[in-house]
């Protein structure tokens, strides 16, 4: 005699997976992407259980935790162990994913030398192809007519190309350190396509 009690459970599909896919993506977008502004007054928060409700959320929802935040490249380590939020630990456990992070914010100190591990060839190598990334400009002190080790700092990112979105913020971002023309050329030549070679036509960075 057939068993007719067994439960198939393609006829009881999860509520949430027969939404359209459009609208799911919205709502990962939403429990998962941090504002890009936020005020004293909120806090930015994720909702990273929806990763675990089942292995199609997760497989649809990851790419979108990656590819639509912004993350702090390390400061020493760059790319290699990022962080999403400044008090959160850095990523070292997900290297099959972080080549998913397209959007980058790295701190640059001016006043002092880069760090063994920067060179040009390791920063090309980290943000080159990025979608966007964010240069964090500051100084520990105050120099009149110059910005201390800045030239050589700055100097290290002329080989970055193919990045579609280059900003820079803090106290070199103008022209206050005499910065600004320099500035917009190395913007303009990190946006430059893969391979292409940029013309030295540029005021050098204040010394």
């Amino acid at each position: 005699m057939p068993n007719n009690t067994t439960t198939n459970t393609d006829q009881n599909p999860c509520p949430f997976l027969t939404i359209p896919l459009e609208l799911r993506l919205e709502i990962y977008t939403h429990l998962l992407t941090l504002p890009t502004t936020t005020t004293t007054t909120t806090k930015p928060t994720l909702h990273p259980a929806i990763l675990t409700a089942n292995h199609q959320t997760y497989t649809e929802a990851l790419p979108l935790l990656y590819t639509q935040n912004t993350f702090l490249a390390h400061p020493h380590h760059l790319t290699s162990k990022p962080q999403l939020l400044p008090s959160l630990p850095p990523i070292t456990s997900a290297t099959k994913t972080l080549h998913l992070i397209r959007r980058w914010r790295l701190r640059v100190r001016l006043d002092a030398l880069p760090p063994p591990t920067w060179t040009a060839a390791t920063l090309s190598a980290a943000f080159t192809g990025a979608d966007e990334l964010v240069l964090d400009l500051w100084q520990g002190a105050f120099f009149v007519g110059g910005a201390g080790a800045g030239t050589l700092v700055l100097s290290l990112f002329e080989g970055i190309r193919g990045v579609r979105r280059v900003c820079f913020a803090g106290v070199g971002a103008g022209d206050g350190f005499g910065f600004g023309r320099y500035l917009a050329w190395l913007a303009r030549a990190m946006r430059k396509p893969r391979g292409s070679v940029v013309g030295d036509t540029r005021d050098p960075p204040p010394t």
